[in-house]
């Protein structure tokens, strides 16, 4: 009986543990990589738009690229005189481009706004397509998403 309690009590306590957690906007802001690996919650969030990349399909999901084609390929550039610094390569990612805001294969990227200056770029599954405001620029009671190191993946939305 000792056992059947006390692996009842583990497994209660790991369900609490892998339980969502609701965030105040400013905190995710603050330190998003404080949440890796979990599954957060946050409220009052604007809803911005689905984002349509060249070539996808209307809906905005993503395909995957064809096999034996690089997805992102830059030409190196060559540095001026005494080390000066390079024109930048069109196309390639600047250090101000979030690594987050980047179409995942098989998803639809849709940008958010959590607070003031505070935009977030959220990956949906097409399960999850349906909980997505029809309008843009739609105030959402809340946004739940998985913080993964290469997405922010969307697990729920409340209209």
């Amino acid at each position: 009986m000792k056992k059947i309690v006390l692996l009842g009590l583990v497994l209660m306590g790991v369900k609490i543990a892998s339980a969502q957690i609701v965030v105040d906007a400013e905190m995710f802001k603050a330190n998003p990589n404080m949440f890796m690996g979990k599954t957060i919650t946050i409220k009052d969030v604007k809803y911005i738009n689905k984002v349509t990349t060249p070539g996808a399909p209307a809906s905005g999901t993503v395909a995957a690229p064809v096999s034996g084609t690089p997805a992102n390929t830059a030409t190196p550039t060559a540095t001026g005189v005494m080390g000066a610094p390079s024109v930048p390569t069109p196309g390639a990612r600047t250090s101000s481009t979030s690594i987050y805001c980047n179409p995942m294969p098989n998803n639809t990227l849709t940008k958010w706004e959590l607070g003031i200056n505070n935009p977030v770029c959220i990956q949906v599954q097409a399960k999850d397509l349906i909980m997505l405001p029809v309008a843009e620029r739609q105030q959402v009671k809340e946004v739940t998403f998985r913080v993964t190191p290469t997405m922010y993946l969307m697990t729920r939305c409340v209209k």
